[in-house]
């Protein structure tokens, strides 16, 4: 896979800022560390799928789909940013979302929730266990209806997705040379491995030297 052949949109605000936090070194007592703020990304309010989805959207769009279909959790980040993407790039996007029951709606709504229904997703909310069939279930009615959906697994953990992080790794060697620094380690929370695949490709590709260390934020992603 060539980075550069890859069809990619641009949706991400990048290169994204890396800052150094000294009070945060002198207070942990002797590492120097910096932050990459990929908080900063801009895709309804940033964040590390930006990235993943600028190469997921661009497959998506070259393969001439007309509506996005993907899922997580009720107050899915994940989604959230997909969400935004399908329709910046005037794609319509399904949401299968897990839920307490088939159909379920809060009594207020709120948060991410709130965001997705603002963004125009439609949405579809199943218990957890019939999530994949759910998600399966969706693509072939899409189908059906004379559609060309292209479906997104929870977080985009796919190798397109993961290219976005390759090419993250590659901003930060980047950025780094321009700083004169080297560093020794990248640590970042890790869910459904996507970002991690990503960076640790790069760090290999690059032969920095880099070690990536994944901070396990649980099993399923946001």
């Amino acid at each position: 896979m060539r980075l550069g052949s890859l069809p990619r949109a641009r949706l991400a605000n990048l290169p994204t800022p890396i800052q150094e936090m000294p009070n945060l070194s002198k207070k942990l007592g002797g590492p120097r560390i910096w932050v990459k703020r990929d908080d900063l990304t801009g895709l309804a309010f940033g964040g590390n799928k930006a990235r993943k989805l600028e190469y997921l959207m661009g497959d998506a769009v070259a393969k001439k789909a007309d509506v996005i279909v993907t899922g997580a959790g009720f107050h899915s980040n994940w989604c959230t940013q997909t969400a935004a993407a399908a329709r910046k790039l005037g794609l319509d996007i399904v949401l299968v979302k897990n839920g307490p029951r088939d159909g379920w709606e809060p009594a207020e709504w709120d948060g991410n929730h709130l965001l997705h229904e603002l963004m125009g997703a439609e949405i579809k909310v199943v218990r957890p266990e019939k999530f994949k069939a759910a998600l399966d279930a969706e693509m072939d009615a899409q189908r059906e209806a004379g559609r060309n959906p292209y479906f997104i697994p929870v977080g985009g953990s796919v190798p397109l997705g993961a290219a976005g992080y390759v090419n993250a790794m590659l901003e930060t060697f980047n950025q780094s040379s321009e700083m004169g620094v080297d560093f020794d380690y990248v640590v970042h929370g890790t869910g459904s491995g996507g970002t991690q695949a990503g960076l640790v490709m790069g760090a290999r590709a690059l032969n920095s030297g880099t070690k990536v260390v994944g901070a396990a934020v649980g099993w399923t992603s946001k």
